[in-house]
């Protein structure tokens, strides 16, 4: 039983209810207006009993963060979320939160109605980050974390990636200079491109709606040569391989269209639908 004062307002429809000591942070509580009790006027009494629960605010603290603490592995992509046990004063946030090393191009983003934080900002592969939270970040009443909170991660490696170097899904090209191609690549061990001619209704398809290329399956008979080019770039380096496409360095392409894929041992396919890097090639004079 919480014991305290009632003040009736002058319509005698509410009262307020002030107790003699404060309620205790984030404990519950349970009232209770039992049957019979009598109408202000008139002989009309509550036929039933009435309960409702509330639970007072928490004081804060921080409940879970993602990441988790002394996470290892974490994506360089993506931001640092903190959720906490009760609102909290926006503006106390920004002056009381340090991150180690210092980055560029920080953001940060307070959801107030779950009480989470959301930190973004530039990381580096296979890099240890510290976010420090400052006991100072309050509640809109005053209270406090009380102490500094401290939140440590190690990022992982970028992820594997293979990218054309072409201005779209097709290209004109000339039959009197070298036909290649540049790709860049982010930790994979080699490439491996295949040529393929390309039929001329396959090619008028795509003409009608560029977007076909993503479904688009070369025939086996239709493959010119394939190669694999090893690589032996640094982890976490992006480096640029040039594809010489014809037979013989120096040399173009003859005159025709052609279709040209591109893929790494490292690459997983994410989808049913997934496609490798491709490229459709117009050689003409």
């Amino acid at each position: 039983t919480v014991r305290g004062a009632f003040t009736w307002a002058e319509t005698n429809r509410s009262f307020i209810f002030k107790p003699a000591q404060p309620l205790g942070f984030g404990s519950e509580y349970k009232i209770t207006l039992p049957a019979g009790v009598k109408a202000a006027t008139g002989s009309g009494r509550l036929a039933n009993e009435l309960t409702w629960n509330f639970k007072v605010v928490s004081l804060p603290a921080v409940t879970r963060t993602q990441p988790q603490n002394g996470a290892t592995g974490v994506a360089v992509g993506g931001g640092v979320e903190i959720w906490f046990s009760a609102p909290l004063n926006e503006k106390t946030i920004g002056p009381n939160l340090t991150i180690l090393p210092k980055p560029t191009n920080v953001y940060t983003y307070y959801a107030e109605h779950e009480s989470r934080l959301w930190i973004s900002f530039d990381r580096e592969p296979q890099r240890e980050y510290t976010v420090m939270l400052g006991g100072k970040i309050a509640d809109p009443y005053g209270n406090t974390l009380g102490k500094d909170y401290t939140l440590k991660f190690r990022t992982g490696d970028l992820p594997a990636s293979v990218t054309l170097n072409t201005p779209g899904m097709m290209g004109a090209y000339s039959t009197y200079a070298e036909t290649r191609l540049t790709v860049s690549h982010i930790n994979v061990s080699s490439l491996t491109w295949a040529l393929y001619r390309m039929p001329a209704d396959a090619l008028a398809r795509l003409s009608e709606d560029p977007w076909s290329l993503r479904n688009y399956t070369p025939a086996a008979a239709d493959l010119i040569r394939e190669r694999t080019v090893p690589l032996t770039t640094s982890r976490n380096t992006r480096g640029v391989q040039t594809l010489t496409l014809s037979e013989r360095p120096g040399q173009a392409l003859p005159a025709g269209a052609y279709y040209l894929t591109v893929t790494a041992p490292e690459i997983i396919r994410t989808t049913r639908d997934w496609r490798p890097p491709s490229h459709v090639l117009i050689v003409s004079p």
